[in-house]
């Protein structure tokens, strides 16, 4: 079996990046062909896309998407190649309340997802995955027609659908498989805000 050629694609819409994810992207473990490329444009699906596109211009067998707000283990990306699926993600929770683990499945409506992370852990089908820590075969790609990252969909009633639920959703349709490593962890980042209020109660608050 060839050895792997991953992009490991980085989209920044940030000045700056969090330290502790510097410090898990030079951590790392990578197969000896790896390339690593940020991209910077207004919105994250059209930054999602061009990562893609970079992904089978360059003849790359997968596509590994690190979201600078997360920090990843070592082994990170060697797990996942090893599962040897289409679409495959750690388990990370949203960034914004409710932080539910996104490790989603499919409800029969198209685009709708629900969260139910197994009770045991390890290699799960699904049917979507958040956009960080996802690695992808560039077959995918090649497989479906662009854009396949959108943020412009919306659902029956106004709600926009995200634009990594939209690609999955494009995937499974296309026949691809989703799955969740949930037993690979991937911590999300926060910036929080203490406060205190009129009575004196000392709380924190999320700054996006």
């Amino acid at each position: 079996m060839p050895s792997p050629r991953v992009l490991v694609g980085i989209p920044c819409s940030w000045d700056t990046v969090p330290v502790p994810f510097v410090q898990s992207l030079v951590e790392l473990q990578k197969p000896p062909l790896t390339q690593t490329r940020f991209v910077r444009s207004h919105t994250l699906d059209q930054m999602r896309n061009r990562l893609a596109e970079l992904a089978v211009e360059g003849s790359f067998s997968h596509l590994f998407m690190l979201d600078a707000d997360m920090v990843y283990p070592p082994n990170s990306l060697i797990d996942l190649l090893r599962a040897d699926v289409d679409i495959v993600c750690g388990l990370a929770c949203r960034r914004n309340p409710p932080h539910v683990p996104v490790c989603l499945q499919p409800t029969g409506t198209p685009y709708v997802f629900e969260v139910e992370v197994p009770a045991t852990r390890g290699l799960t089908r699904c049917g979507a995955v958040g956009g960080g820590g996802t690695l992808i075969k560039t077959d995918v790609f090649q497989a479906m027609e662009p854009p396949y990252f959108s943020f412009h969909h919306r659902l029956p009633d106004g709600r926009y659908v995200g634009e990594d639920l939209y690609f999955c959703q494009k995937a499974g349709d296309a026949g691809f498989e989703v799955y969740c490593k949930t037993d690979l962890i991937y911590p999300h980042l926060l910036t929080v805000a203490i406060n205190i209020n009129a009575q004196g109660e000392i709380g924190y608050s999320q700054v996006q």
